[in-house]
């Protein structure tokens, strides 16, 4: 066999085999989006909003908060769920503003198109693709529709083998994730593999981030080279995106949207793990969670 034709035998079966393993890592009562029947406009001086009702009547409402900056949200029965919190909210209150964008028929898409982004929506089935403001260069796309399985929300989106993901919060021991999945649980615990304070967000180094609003445990899988994937064990979607050349501006946007402090907390003036290590107390053993 040729190399030319080897290549090109790879480059046709390759999407298939890819398209049949992420099947196969779904569980048989996986329920991906269906079909786009209908698109709305809703747009003002408090928001931008295009809302989106597929035949399986799915709803999905993309929000404009900025022009790098984007909410995706996506619930069955023609509604949407807020996150069930835990007497407190993961984005901090948000002042309503309006984004310039324009909305327009391409062959096969529509083109949501603002300063900074270009997102297609493609409609049968309903998936969506992020490029640069040139609506050439590919950030992201999905490789297959948003699930909305009763127990689990996965979404599936490619990646490339130069490509490094980081976040997660408190990931005790762990910082690049290529490679391995993400945990977003809470475990305890201060050694190393331990998650005291996780955070449904992760990052790429291709510039753009992705925060859950979510409070169900989850789990985000960067074993491929391929694709990734980020679970929630709940039937419902709701993401932010933030877009940037840079990891610094991913991560602007990202605490901005989350709350900064005014402060460093007290302990990260000093040496150690929250004052472990640094107390004077030759009694207390590394690891352990210290009073106050």
């Amino acid at each position: 066999m040729s190399q030319p034709f080897r290549q090109s035998l790879l480059s046709a079966t390759l999407p298939l085999v890819l398209g049949f393993g992420l099947a196969l890592s779904h569980n048989t009562q996986a329920k991906p989006l269906g079909h786009l029947a209908s698109s709305k406009q809703i747009s003002n001086e408090a928001s931008s909003q295009i809302s989106l009702l597929t035949k399986d009547n799915e709803r999905v409402v993309i929000s404009l908060l900025k022009d790098n900056v984007i909410r995706l949200q996506a619930g069955v029965n023609n509604q949407l769920i807020e996150a069930k919190n835990k007497a407190a909210s993961i984005v901090v209150a948000q002042q309503p503003s309006s984004v310039k964008y324009q909305l327009t028929q391409q062959d096969d898409y529509q083109l949501i198109q603002t300063d900074q982004l270009a997102l297609r929506i493609y409609p049968t089935p309903l998936r969506f693709e992020a490029y640069q403001a040139d609506n050439q260069t590919l950030i992201f796309k999905e490789l297959r529709p948003i699930d909305l399985s009763p127990n689990d929300s996965v979404q599936t989106l490619s990646s490339t083998p130069d490509e490094a993901f980081y976040g997660g919060g408190q990931q005790n021991g762990q910082f690049e994730f290529n490679g391995k999945t993400m945990a977003i649980s809470y475990s305890g615990g201060w050694e190393e593999g331990d998650r005291p304070s996780p955070a449904p967000f992760y990052m790429s180094n291709k510039g753009y981030g992705v925060l859950r609003n979510t409070w169900a445990n989850g789990s985000y899988d960067f074993l491929s080279d391929d694709y990734l994937s980020s679970h929630h064990q709940e039937q419902r979607f709701d993401g932010y995106y933030f877009f940037g050349d840079s990891i610094k501006t991913v991560l602007a946007e990202y605490t901005e949207l989350t709350g900064r402090a005014a402060l460093l907390p007290r302990w990260a003036f000093e040496y150690g793990d929250a004052d472990c290590y640094n107390d004077g107390d030759n009694s207390k053993k590394p690891g352990t969670v210290p009073p106050g």
